[in-house]
């Protein structure tokens, strides 16, 4: 019996050593980072590069934002045209975007005029045995 009530002063002892406080640092609020490049002026903006606007906005670009980044710009290019004074945060107040329904529905559009095209001139029938019974 003595020798588990030391086992157990021991182990208690032991755990309690080894304990350790840990602190979660929580990341830096990303408001700052977006009002640091919303005030960027366009023709800064458009020299860019997907790395450095990463470095610069502090989040992670996804593989959707990666591929559209340089479409992006070239529209920023027709626009520094227009007006060359224009910040990041007024040309994406004013930029016009193309709503997700409206993408489905032309997917959809282009996908009926080709099932039209083929069923005219008569693919889908050929193919097809109707027998009976």
């Amino acid at each position: 019996m003595k020798k588990i009530l030391v086992l157990t002063c021991f182990l208690a002892g032991f755990f309690h050593i080894n304990q350790s406080n840990a602190a979660f640092i929580l990341p830096a609020d990303s408001t700052v980072y977006m009002e640091a490049w919303k005030n960027i002026k366009l023709s800064e903006f458009v020299k860019l590069s997907a790395r450095d606007f990463r470095k610069l906005s502090g989040e992670k670009m996804n593989v959707l934002e990666r591929i559209s980044f340089p479409f992006m710009k070239m529209k920023m290019k027709k626009e520094i045209k227009k007006n060359p004074d224009l910040t990041v945060g007024q040309y994406l107040e004013t930029s016009k975007k193309i709503s997700t329904g409206v993408i489905i529905l032309l997917v959809l559009l282009g996908i009926g005029v080709i099932l039209a095209i083929i069923a005219a001139s008569g693919g889908f029938v050929e193919d097809i045995e109707w027998g009976e019974g």
